[in-house]
């Protein structure tokens, strides 16, 4: 990627594509679990700037990870790696205990909800 001759941050970013269904994952808690974990990463569809194609379908979906701290593409590329395989082990760790949702943000849409009603006439 060229800017000119001039030096741009976004040389040295290094990104990271990946379907669900072609990692390591032990089973379908797992792939739920890493999903979760992923938060704003995991998408349904292959993300626009991938170079995957749209047509290509994944079972559980895609993860994104990126990363331009570090000086050297190399340094960034290897954070992005060690991510997801962190990602992927904790994903495969069992509790004994179901992992809960925070409903935090339903609950006050619905009571911001309940209050408009009570004001309009």
């Amino acid at each position: 990627m060229s800017y000119g001759g001039e030096e741009h941050p976004v040389t040295v970013k290094r990104a990271l594509t990946v379907a669900v269904s072609q990692l390591p994952l032990k089973d379908r808690h797992a792939i739920h679990k890493f999903c979760l974990l992923a938060g704003v990463r995991w998408t349904p569809t292959p993300p626009k700037d991938s170079g995957i194609k749209p047509g290509e379908n994944a079972e559980h979906g895609y993860v994104k990870i990126s990363c331009e701290d570090f000086p050297e593409p190399a340094m960034n590329l290897k954070w992005v790696s060690d991510r997801l395989d962190d990602l992927i082990n904790e994903a495969n760790v069992r509790f004994r205990s179901a992992l809960l949702l925070d409903l935090a943000h339903v609950r006050g849409l619905a009571e911001r909800q309940r209050s408009f009603q009570r004001r309009s006439y």
